[in-house]
C-alpha cells in the first residue's frame, strides 16, 4: 500500500511516518521545502521517499498514484499573520490535496489537525 503523508517533518506526521514504515507501507512524505527533511521534528526512517510541494499551488511533484492520503500538515497559530495566510495554507491546500487524492486513485483520505489550531493553550488537555 502506498501512502502519501503531509506533515511528516512535524511531530504528529513524523510519528505517523515511522509507524506506517514500520508496518511495511510505502510512504511518500511531503513538506513545503526540501530543507525541512534535513531537520524534521523526528528523524524519518530509511526508505521514506520525500518530496517538496506547495499544497496550495503546484502538486506536480506528487506521485501519480497512491492508495491513501493522510493530511497532517497545516499552518498553525502564528502571531502577526494575516487571516488570508491561514486560509491559503489550510483551506486551499486541503481542497487541492483532496482533489489530488481523487485523481491519484486514493481509496482513503484522512485529515487530522493539532491542538495548536487553538493558539497557546494554557490549560493542559487530559
Amino acid at each position: 500500500m502506498h501512502v502519501l503523508l503531509t506533515g511528516a517533518t512535524g511531530r504528529v506526521g513524523g510519528h505517523l511516518a515511522r509507524r506506517l514504515a514500520a508496518h511495511g507501507l510505502r510512504v511518500t512524505a511531503v513538506a513545503r521545502r526540501s530543507e525541512s527533511f534535513d531537520q524534521p521534528a523526528l528523524p524519518l526512517p530509511e526508505g521514506i521517499e520525500c518530496v517538496a510541494a506547495n499544497l496550495a499551488g503546484n502538486l506536480d511533484a506528487l506521485p501519480s498514484q497512491v492508495d491513501a492520503v493522510v493530511h497532517t500538515a497545516g499552518q498553525s497559530h502564528a502571531n502577526n499573520v494575516p487571516a488570508w495566510v491561514s486560509v491559503h495554507d489550510n483551506v486551499i491546500a486541503t481542497h487541492n490535496l483532496f482533489n489530488y487524492a481523487m485523481y491519484a486513485g486514493a481509496r482513503c483520505f484522512i485529515f487530522t489537525s493539532s491542538l495548536s489550531v487553538y493558539g497557546d493553550v494554557t490549560v493542559p488537555v487530559v
